[in-house]
């Protein structure tokens, strides 16, 4: 997932759940952003202690939004799709084998202060239990990726196949939902009087939701191999399909590390692009499966 893009969406769900309206630019904000925390007036006390939230809770979303970026990361090389089974040209069933998103979330913490800490392992623990839920929901829905003369004479194992992740249904996928993570990052914070909790949740799950979405019109099934295992009684014929992984677009978590104005101005437009894809992608999978759906049947 684009951890920049996480960043973004989830700095600027974060002040729209304070009120903290357009603002402006304040010193201690990144290069070309209105702060987290507006002042509540233009006494120095209240300035220099908006600088100081604004400044720490940043600087904690953008940590946040690199882990998340380098844990899908790592969690796309180790994943596999397996047991999908072709037969004639429909593809169907499969499960995507994978480890725990948990614990990879937490090893690319940057974060070492101990209420930092807190904070990530509640969002580790929402996201990787939802993030879980959806790849064992993972499944092909019966569409024909195969065509029906490869299902009928088989096929090189180096040949290959892939398909776009998003064409792939998960009983598990509303778990990735911006309400519901919210509400599983309070559960499994459980502390309602530390400050600012609500914001913050709210922003990540709605980060991470909306790339989330725009990561999976991205990534690929690859690498299956189609090995042919004849059916008796069937001119087509059932094959069962290797195990493949996932293509996946890096996350650019690294340019986090340094945020400059350009570099600000160059998310903000490729984030635009992602959230529309995002907005577009329940009607790109039901086109899509629509377009590949079998025909049905004449009646006889």
């Amino acid at each position: 997932m684009n951890a920049p893009g996480i960043w973004l969406v989830s700095r600027r769900a974060f002040r729209m759940a304070t009120n903290a309206g357009p603002g402006e630019k304040q010193e201690g904000s990144p290069p070309g952003l209105p702060p987290l925390f507006p002042p509540l007036s233009p006494h120095p006390v209240h300035l220099a202690a908006a600088r100081a939230n604004s400044t720490a809770f940043d600087e904690f979303l953008k940590g946040a939004a690199r882990a998340l970026g380098q844990a899908v990361d790592r969690w796309a090389r180790l994943a596999v799709l397996v047991g999908v089974e072709v037969e004639g040209a429909f593809a169907r069933g499969g499960r995507l084998v994978a480890p725990p998103l948990e614990p990879l979330i937490i090893r690319a913490s940057p974060h070492r202060m101990t209420q930092q800490q807190r904070y990530l392992r509640a969002i580790a623990r929402a996201v990787g239990l939802a993030w879980d839920e959806w790849a064992r929901g993972c499944s092909v829905p019966g569409l024909p990726w195969i065509s029906a003369a490869t299902a009928r004479n088989g096929a090189n194992p180096e040949s290959g196949w892939s398909a776009p992740l998003l064409l792939l249904s998960s009983s598990g996928e509303a778990a990735l939902g911006q309400e519901s993570l919210a509400r599983s990052m309070t559960r499994a914070f459980a502390d309602p009087r530390a400050p600012h909790q609500g914001p913050l949740f709210q922003g990540l799950a709605s980060g991470i939701s909306t790339m989330f979405l725009a990561w999976m019109t991205q990534a690929r099934v690859t690498r299956v191999a189609l090995r042919r295992r004849p059916r008796p009684g069937s001119s087509l014929g059932i094959a069962a399909m290797g195990p493949g992984g996932l293509l996946s677009p890096p996350s650019e978590a690294a340019l986090l590390l340094s945020v400059t104005p350009g570099e600000v101005e160059r998310w903000s437009v490729a984030v635009e692009t992602l959230e529309k894809r995002a907005a577009e992608v329940e009607r790109h999978v039901d086109e899509a499966r629509q377009a590949l759906a079998p025909a049905p049947e004449p009646s006889r």
